[in-house]
C-alpha cells in the first residue's frame, strides 16, 4: 500500500507537471495566433487600401494628358501615396509611353518621375517637391517604357482593377506588386493608373509589430517572399539577377524548415535541428485573390522559460505530499494485515456462494445487461460448450409454490416460441425453471442498438431504410400469425438491429410474449369512473401479463387498450405506429400521461400522414400505414403477409434505396466496434 500510494502520488505529480506545460503551449498557441493576426492586419488593410486609391487618382486620369502641365498633378499623386503603409509610386502611363508618377526614394524623400519615350532612348526628369512647385533635380535617359510592363499588360487585359503578380522594379530590381487599372474614354484607352507596393517597405510594417526573438515573412505559394520582419536579412538575401527572392535566398533553416512543411491555417510546430517553433500561419485577403500567407514563428522555448520556477516549487511539495502520504499508508497498511487474515475465510465463503448463485442449469452468468420489476437479462456462457448467450430470468410476481400450471403454461409458450424459424425472430436456445421458482429463457446474443435508442440518438431515418426494417418485422410478424401467436408489444424498443456474421442492419423482433401466460390479467375497460391516476399507473408498464396483455400505450391498438380480444391486427396497428417513429423521430399523439396517449388512440383521428411524413416516403406506403392504423380492426388489412406483399412490390427510386454498402457504411460511421451486444434493453425487462 505504502508503494501504491508513493506510485500514485509521482503519477499525479507527473500529470500535474504535463498539464501545467500542456496549459503553457495553449497559452502560447494562442499568443503567436494573436500575434499572427496583429502583424497580418496592417498589410491586409494596406493592400485593401489600394482600390480606395485608385478611385482618388481617376478624375485626375481623366482631366490628364500626356502633353499637358503636370505640376498639379504632381502634386495630387504625392497627395494620394504620402503616408500610405507599403505604398512607394503611384503613376500614370499613357498610350505614347509617357510616364508620370510620385515615388518615394530609397532615403526616403518623395519625389516625381516624368519620363517620355523617344527614338534616341527614354528621356527621365526626376523633380523634388519644395513646396506647391516641382524643382528639376536629375535628366537621365534610359530604356525604359512603360507599355512593355506587366502592370500595363495586365490592366489592359481585365476589365477591372488588377493585381501584378510579384515582380521586380525597373532599375532598383526590388520585389514588388501592383494594382493597376486602365482608364478609357468613349471605349479608348486614355491612360494606365499603378499603385505599386514593395517589399521594404511592407517588411517595415511588419517589423513595427513583431516581437523580439521571432520573426514574420509574407510569401506567395510559390516560395516567393513579399516581405520579411527582418530587413536585414532580406538585404542580405538580395539576388543580382533580375528575379524576386525566394524563401531559399534567406538561408534561414527556420524558414526553410516550416516551408518545406508548409502547413494550412493555424498554428502547427516546425521542428528545426531538435528546437520546436511554434509557426502560426494566416492567410492574406481571399478576396483579393493573391494567394498569399503570412506566417509568424517564435521558438517554444519563449514560451516555456518561465515554467522553471514554478516546476521547481512544484516538485519539492509534492515531495513532501508524498512521504506524508506513505507514511500514513504504512500505517494503516498494517491495520488492514490484520483484518485481512480474519476476513479471508469469509471471502472464500462468498466466493463458492457467488459462483453457486451465478451459475443457471448449464450455464454461467457473466454480465448482468439490464434489470427491471420482474426480471432481469444476463451475458452468460454454456460451460461445456463455451456459446455466450442472454438469459432472461423472471421472477413470479406473487410470492409463493410455483404450481404445476404455472409450470405447464411456462412450458407451452417456450414450445410455441422455439417453434418460430423466421430469422427475424430472436431465437430461443433453451428454457427452465430453477429450484427458487425462477423462469428463465435462453436466448441468442445480439450485437447491436434498439429502433428506439438508433432513432433518439442519430434521428429519423429515411424511408428506403425504415422499409428495410419493416419487411423484415413483417416476416417475423407473418410466421408468428400463422402459429397463433400475437405479439403485443411491438414498438421501437422491441425492434433490434444487428450484426450478424460480416451482415449489418439484420432486425431481430423481441419480446415475443414471453412472459404473458405466467399470470392472468383482467383486461382494463373504458369505465368513466376509474380514477385517471390509478389508470395511468397501470398502463404505464411495458407489458402486463396474461390474455389481456397492456403492451405499450404510445403505440396500443384501440381494442387493446379497451381490453378486448386481440389477433394479428393489433400488431399491424402498433407496427404502423412504429414505422412513423421510425420516420419522423415522434409519436403518432403527443401526450403528457399514458392515459391521455390511450384515449387518444381510441378516441382522436388519426393525424394526415402525407402532411407529417417526409416528403419521399414513396405513397403506398402510406397508403398501407393509413390503413393499418384504422380505429377498426375490420378496416385494416387482413394479415401481415398482406401487408408483406404490398410492401414488396414497392419499387423505390436507386437514391432512396437502402443497399448494403449504405448499411454497412452506416454502421463503420456509428457503431464501428463491436462491443458485447445487449439482446434487451431494461425497458424489455421491466415487466
Amino acid at each position: 500500500m505504502p508503494a501504491l500510494v508513493a506510485t500514485c502520488g509521482l503519477a499525479i505529480g507527473l500529470f500535474g507537471l504535463s498539464s501545467l506545460r500542456a496549459g503553457a503551449l495553449a497559452s502560447a498557441r494562442d499568443h503567436i495566433a494573436e500575434q499572427s493576426r496583429i502583424v497580418t492586419a496592417p498589410i491586409d488593410d494596406a493592400l485593401a487600401h489600394a482600390d480606395r486609391l485608385l478611385e482618388r487618382m481617376r478624375p485626375i486620369a481623366i482631366a490628364h494628358s500626356a502633353d499637358a502641365p503636370f505640376d498639379d498633378v504632381a502634386l495630387a499623386l504625392q497627395d494620394i501615396a504620402v503616408s500610405r503603409p507599403g505604398v512607394t509610386y503611384a503613376s500614370l502611363s499613357f498610350p505614347d509611353g509617357t510616364f508620370q508618377g510620385a515615388y518615394r526614394d530609397t532615403d526616403g524623400t518623395w519625389r516625381f518621375e516624368d519620363s517620355r519615350v523617344a527614338s534616341d532612348g527614354t528621356h527621365v526628369r526626376r523633380y523634388d517637391f519644395a513646396g506647391r512647385r516641382l524643382v528639376l533635380r536629375v535628366e537621365e535617359t534610359s530604356t525604359y517604357d512603360p507599355r512593355s510592363r506587366a502592370f500595363y499588360r495586365d490592366a489592359l487585359a481585365a476589365e477591372a482593377p488588377t493585381w501584378t503578380a510579384p515582380y521586380t522594379f525597373f532599375g532598383s530590381r526590388a520585389t514588388g506588386l501592383t494594382r493597376a487599372e486602365a482608364v478609357t474614354i468613349d471605349g479608348a484607352l486614355h491612360a494606365v493608373m499603378t499603385i505599386d507596393f514593395d517589399v521594404h517597405a511592407l517588411s517595415s510594417t511588419l517589423r513595427e509589430r513583431t516581437e523580439r526573438g521571432t520573426r514574420a515573412l509574407l510569401f506567395a505559394s510559390d516560395g516567393s517572399v513579399l516581405a520579411h520582419s527582418d530587413a536585414a536579412a532580406l538585404d542580405a538575401a538580395a539576388v543580382t539577377e533580375d528575379r524576386i527572392e525566394h524563401v531559399e535566398d534567406l538561408h534561414d533553416p527556420v524558414l526553410e524548415a516550416y516551408y518545406e512543411l508548409l502547413p494550412g491555417a493555424g498554428v502547427s510546430v516546425v521542428d528545426v535541428g531538435g528546437a520546436r517553433w511554434l509557426a502560426a500561419t494566416t492567410p492574406m485577403r481571399e478576396r483579393l485573390g493573391l494567394g498569399w500567407a503570412m506566417v509568424y514563428l517564435a521558438p517554444e522555448a519563449r514560451f516555456l522559460g518561465v515554467l522553471h520556477d514554478y516546476v521547481v516549487r512544484f516538485v519539492w511539495i509534492e515531495i513532501g505530499a508524498i512521504a506524508a502520504a506513505v507514511i500514513v499508508a504504512w500505517m494503516f497498511a498494517r491495520h488492514v494485515a490484520r483484518v485481512r487474515r480474519e476476513a479471508d475465510a469469509a471471502k472464500a465463503d462468498a466466493a463458492n456462494a457467488r459462483k453457486d448463485a451465478l451459475e443457471l442449469g448449464s450455464y454461467r452468468l457473466l454480465d448482468r445487461l439490464g434489470a427491471g420489476g420482474m426480471g432481469e437479462v444476463w451475458r452468460a456462457e454454456h460451460r461445456l460448450l463455451a456459446r455466450e448467450a442472454a438469459i432472461k430470468r423472471i421472477t413470479p410476481p406473487e410470492e409463493g409454490e410455483v404450481t404445476d400450471e404455472l409450470k405447464t403454461r411456462f412450458r407451452r409458450e417456450a414450445e410455441a416460441l422455439a417453434q418460430l424459424r423466421s430469422r427475424h425472430t430472436i431465437e430461443l436456445f433453451d428454457f427452465g425453471i430453477s429450484e427458487e421458482g425462477t423462469f428463465f429463457f435462453v436466448m441468442e446474443l445480439l450485437d447491436g442498438v434498439d429502433l428506439e435508442t438508433l432513432v433518439t440518438k442519430f434521428g429519423p431515418i429515411s424511408p428506403g431504410r425504415a422499409l428495410h426494417f419493416t419487411i423484415a418485422a413483417l416476416r417475423s410478424l407473418t410466421e408468428a400469425h400463422a402459429r397463433g401467436l400475437v405479439h403485443r408489444d411491438v414498438k421501437p424498443a422491441n425492434l433490434f438491429t444487428c450484426r450478424v456474421a460480416d451482415e449489418v442492419d439484420v432486425l431481430k423482433v423481441l419480446d415475443f410474449g414471453l412472459v404473458r401466460s405466467v399470470k392472468r390479467s383482467d383486461p382494463i375497460t373504458k369505465d368513466p369512473a376509474l380514477d385517471a391516476e390509478a389508470a395511468a399507473m397501470l398502463v404505464s408498464a411495458t407489458t402486463t401479463i396474461g390474455e389481456g396483455s397492456l403492451g405499450t400505450p404510445a403505440f396500443m391498438p384501440p381494442e387493446q387498450a379497451a381490453g378486448e380480444p386481440v389477433d394479428g391486427r393489433a400488431d399491424l396497428y402498433a407496427l404502423a405506429g412504429t414505422v412513423y417513429w421510425m420516420l419522423t423521430g415522434k409519436l403518432l399523439y403527443e401526450k403528457n400521461s399514458a392515459f391521455a396517449l390511450i384515449l387518444a388512440h381510441i378516441q382522436e383521428p388519426l393525424p394526415n400522414l402525407r402532411e407529417t411524413l417526409p416528403r419521399a416516403t414513396p405513397p403506398v406506403l402510406i397508403d398501407v400505414l393509413e390503413r393499418c392504423l384504422a380505429k377498426s380492426r375490420d378496416e385494416r388489412p387482413a394479415s401481415a403477409r398482406e401487408v408483406l406483399d404490398l410492401l414488396l412490390a414497392i419499387e423505390l427510386p436507386e437514391s432512396e434505396r437502402w443497399t448494403i454498402a449504405r448499411a454497412q457504411a452506416w454502421w463503420r460511421e456509428h457503431l464501428p466496434e463491436r462491443e458485447h451486444a445487449r439482446p434487451l434493453s431494461v425497458r424489455a425487462v421491466s415487466a
